[in-house]
């Protein structure tokens, strides 16, 4: 409903501005130990993640809680966190080795005329990667309503790494060199900085905006009286 409320918005915009404006859309919200993710366009979601036992790492799955394998995050805890010193103990809980065991996933899907066709099998995948047309998108925010809206649910464990970005990254960085900086880099502010340098120091041909989200230990939540 909130995608279909923000391609309102801009279309009735557009339509009275007599412009083509428009934009593409990926959205996460985490919520009980699961992100649940939309996208319109060609901005891309990923998960670092770690295989799990008895599953595939990347494996789309609604069934399984977060607390498998994991120890709750107490109250005591996260006080400290956002008291003072609270980004010592952020950064400590955050000490995750991602340099093996770890593996990179996209899980939104490029509504993209190259991606299109690779599905087809008339393009190869590293043909794609050149393709002159391939920052063509065939579905956006803007259009008329209502637009086409792609949803996926994805099990998180503590130490995922979640990366949310603009085609401005993945078009000038390949996913083996994005992959690198997640697994390597701890701060996610400073992942989302080298990210963004590595797509300027490529050439830097659009907008590049990144956003890293780290998963820790399970903080489960009451609702207000």
């Amino acid at each position: 409903r909130a995608v279909q409320s923000a391609n309102d918005r801009i279309y009735k915009a557009r339509s009275s501005r007599q412009n083509d404006m428009g934009t593409t859309l990926v959205a996460v919200l985490i919520l009980g130990g699961k992100a649940y993710i939309t996208n319109v366009g060609d901005s891309r979601l990923y998960i670092l993640n770690k295989t799990q036992e008895g599953s595939e790492a990347g494996t789309l799955d609604a069934t399984r809680p977060l607390m498998v394998g994991t120890k709750p995050l107490n109250a005591s805890q996260y006080l400290r966190a956002q008291g003072a010193g609270g980004a010592a103990v952020l950064d400590a809980m955050n000490a995750v080795d991602r340099t093996s065991g770890y593996e990179l996933d996209q899980i939104s899907v490029d509504h993209s005329l190259v991606h299109r066709l690779v599905e087809l099998g008339q393009l190869d995948p590293e043909e794609a990667k050149v393709h002159p047309h391939r920052n063509f998108i065939y579905r956006s925010l803007g259009g008329p309503p209502p637009i086409e809206v792609d949803t996926f649910v994805s099990t998180l464990y503590p130490g995922d790494r979640i990366l949310l970005c603009s085609d401005g990254l993945n078009s000038m960085v390949e996913d083996e060199d994005i992959s690198m900086v997640l697994k390597s880099v701890t701060n996610p502010a400073e992942v989302c900085q080298r990210l963004i340098d590595l797509a300027n120091e490529a050439g830097g041909h659009d907008n590049i905006t990144t956003v890293v989200i780290d998963v820790q230990d399970y903080l489960p939540y009451t609702e207000p009286i």
